[in-house]
This record gives C-alpha cells, sequence and structure tokens, in this order.
C-alpha cells in the first residue's frame, strides 16, 4: 500500500465518530476553564488534518502553492497553534479524556505522515528537477 492510502487508511479507522466534545468538557471543568475556546479550536485543528489525510492519495496532484500551502500548516502540532491550550495536555490522556486522547495521537501521527509525504515529493522534485 502506497503512503497515502496508509495514511488514508488511519484516517478512517482513527477519526471515526463524532467530535468528542464531552471529554472537551470534561477536562475543562478540571481545569476550571469554560471549553468556549479549546472547542473551536481543536475543531480547527482536526479539520486540517482531515482534510489533507481523507484525500492523501490525491495530495501531490495538487498545485506547488497548494502544497506549500499544506506544509505550513501541518509544521505545527496543536499546542504549537494554541500556546494559551498547553495546560490541558496533562489531561488529555486515557482517564481523563480518552477519546479526545485517541484523536490526538492519531492526529499526530497523520501530521507527521503526511509532513513526510510532501517532504519526500519536495526532495524528489527538486531532484528531478536538477537533472
Amino acid at each position: 500500500m502506497k503512503t497515502g492510502e496508509q495514511i488514508e487508511a488511519l484516517y478512517n479507522s482513527a477519526f471515526e465518530g463524532e467530535f468528542p466534545y464531552e471529554d472537551c468538557r470534561a477536562i475543562s471543568r478540571l481545569m476550571g476553564r469554560d471549553s468556549g475556546d479549546l472547542i473551536p479550536e481543536l475543531d480547527w485543528y482536526f479539520d486540517n488534518i482531515s482534510g489533507y489525510s481523507s484525500s492523501a492519495s490525491r495530495l501531490l496532484n495538487r498545485s506547488p502553492e497548494e502544497l506549500g500551502h499544506a506544509v505550513k500548516v501541518l509544521s505545527k502540532d496543536f499546542f504549537q497553534y494554541f500556546p494559551e491550550e498547553e495546560a490541558y495536555r496533562i489531561l488529555i490522556d486515557p482517564a481523563h479524556a480518552p477519546r479526545l486522547y485517541k484523536q490526538m495521537r492519531a492526529s499526530e501521527e497523520l501530521r507527521v505522515q503526511l509532513l513526510g509525504l510532501l517532504r519526500q515529493h519536495s526532495a524528489d522534485s527538486n531532484l528531478k528537477d536538477a537533472e
């Protein structure tokens, strides 16, 4: 199976079900915070990774500009995008937030694999251009 297809398979198995609203609310309560910022930030982050992951086998057909944007978006993890949410990191575990934990782990794995696919493509393209 090619890398793009592997990414799609992981995406299909890891992102099944609904958004982990209750986990977000539960850890927000533990932090004494409102989940009003966490939920839309996670939704944005998951949507970006989902968008690229669900079409990973066709990702390299996009324009160089779109691929460059994908690399830029995928170059940061959730807490790099939203450092103000760093305090949640310790509570995103199987005991406190099992569904959110699973999605965060899957997102990170997908993000890293997508970056690898894009960087390999870029390296291959640069080699072809140099020939």
